[in-house]
């Protein structure tokens, strides 16, 4: 078969030929001495896997742009809490944050969480810059609001800047008559909606009056999703579930 080939190739050709294993052995293992060059398409050593797997740009991963940076990071949630006084929104965000430590114990993603309560803040106006700069450091961000309808969920969701990575409504959906209750019964609140600030008639009607405005949030709005909570077992689940998002995103690309 070496037709067509100049003469001055034959001996190569032949040398080629002659090093070729025959039919009868090329079913045979190689020899152990033999050195073994892997397939181009084989993964490298766990330590060098980053640098040859494509992104989705088709460009090499695993370059300097790779690496987390402020402006790299993964964003954080953004959690804006609905409901009436009494509906439980202080509870909650205690249960997201106990949830949100690590399972060792530490504090790490705990730490990652902002709370913005207007009721320690004093206004809207500095709520909105607090929660502004929290996401621009890819924070999670906790609004522990009344939140009672679309115009006031939508300075949350306009708040310009960094996107977070989700925008999740929590609706505490109880009765009136439950969260009149469990104002009545409390004797402390950071807003003064409370039996040692109050009288029981002027905390009904605070109630009664902030139940009235409630409207449901929607994912037309621009949440990314609504979770509806009507009892404590329910809250309790949906701030496990958030919690195990937001460690999962620090996991992903924690804050420098």
């Amino acid at each position: 078969r070496t037709q067509g080939f100049p003469a001055i190739m034959l001996p190569l050709v032949q040398l080629y030929a002659s090093m070729l294993p025959t039919a009868h052995h090329r079913s045979e293992r190689a020899p152990a001495h033999w050195v073994h060059l892997a397939p181009r398409t084989q993964r490298p050593p766990h330590s060098l896997a980053c640098a040859c797997v494509e992104g989705e740009s088709g460009q090499p991963a695993g370059t300097s742009a790779a690496l987390p940076t402020e402006s790299t990071a993964v964003p954080g949630l953004l959690v804006v809490m609905v409901g009436m006084p009494g509906a439980g929104k202080s509870t909650f965000a205690e249960l997201l944050l106990a949830h949100s430590c690590s399972a060792d114990g530490g504090g790490s993603s705990r730490e990652r969480w902002s709370r913005i309560s207007q009721d320690v803040l004093g206004s809207r106006k500095q709520c909105i810059r607090a929660a502004r700069e929290a996401l621009r450091q890819r924070r999670h961000v906790l609004i522990d609001r009344c939140n009672f309808d679309p115009d006031q969920r939508a300075h949350w969701l306009n708040l310009g800047g960094a996107r977070p990575a989700s925008r999740v409504a929590v609706f505490l959906d109880v009765p009136e008559h439950v969260a009149r209750r469990r104002v009545l019964r409390r004797a402390t609140h950071e807003g003064h909606v409370d039996s040692g600030s109050k009288s029981a008639r002027e905390l009904q009607q605070i109630v009664r009056r902030i139940s009235s405005w409630i409207v449901a949030p929607r994912t037309s709005e621009g949440f990314d999703r609504v979770v509806v909570c009507r009892s404590p077992e329910e809250a309790a689940a949906a701030a496990r579930s958030l919690a195990a998002e937001a460690r999962a995103l620090d996991t992903a690309a924690p804050t420098l």
